[in-house]
């Protein structure tokens, strides 16, 4: 090869086209992957997402199942022994305690928030109350009320 060849061989080797061509076809390469292993990592993700929901669908079948024939052989239990009636006394005795303690929580935040209500000008005045049965006898056995 004489010297002037040389570069003419280089420029052939080096041709610009090709060089584009070389390096969209590397770029693609690298892009595919990066893009090819973010979409597997996504299917995998969202496969897992799906089999999670699939197993709370299965376990929440699965659980309402188990507690209604716990429920069944409860209230069969309750028809057949004398627990039925003490099941309703127990929960009458229940919604009375609760509502009792509801009755006594907002008469403390209404003594709390406006403090004049049990007094001779507030609603919950003595006057208005003494004809009431149950909300006398409530006001009177608080020790908050008496000041």
């Amino acid at each position: 090869m004489q010297p002037q060849q040389i570069p003419d061989v280089l420029l052939s080797l080096l041709n610009v086209p090709d060089l584009v061509i070389l390096a969209v076809v590397l770029v693609n390469l690298i892009l595919v992957d990066s893009v090819q292993t973010a979409l597997c990592t996504a299917v995998q993700s969202m496969a897992e997402s799906i089999s999670y929901l699939v197993l709370i669908a299965v376990f929440s079948v699965l659980l309402s199942i188990l507690i209604s024939l716990a429920v069944r052989a409860l209230r069969l239990l309750s028809r057949v022994t004398p627990l039925g009636m003490l099941d309703a006394l127990a929960g009458g005795a229940i919604g009375l305690a609760t509502g009792l303690l509801l009755v006594v929580l907002v008469l403390l935040g209404a003594h709390w928030f406006y403090p004049v209500t049990f007094t001779e000008l507030g609603y919950l005045s003595p006057e208005r109350i003494e004809n009431t049965f149950l909300l006398a006898k409530i006001i009177a056995f608080l020790p908050f009320t008496a000041a």
